[in-house]
């Protein structure tokens, strides 16, 4: 169904954020490797943008991110999971 895996993702996501940021090595505990290799994410809520994301997100499964995630996913084969259609940068 395109929806993330992760609930906290689906929630943030569905409220109109963006993903702000990907952070290797975020939470290095026992449980943070099991569950996600050590990856956190985080997100932003800019206010002026939190209605259209959440409408994006809602009818098209649109994933708004930042720049910086954008040359994240600009570093990665063309083939990536990361570049699914729907996928538009912010910001």
């Amino acid at each position: 169904d395109r929806q993330p895996f992760d609930p906290v993702a689906r929630f943030h996501l569905g409220n109109g954020a963006s993903l702000d940021a990907i952070i290797t090595n975020g939470d290095l505990s026992e449980k943070g490797i099991r569950q996600s290799g050590g990856v956190m994410v985080s997100y932003l809520y800019d206010l002026d943008l939190v209605v259209s994301q959440h409408e994006a997100y809602a009818v098209d499964q649109d994933i708004a991110y930042s720049k910086a995630v954008s040359r994240l996913l600009e570093e990665q084969e063309p083939t990536s999971r990361f570049r699914i259609p729907g996928v538009r940068r912010t910001g």
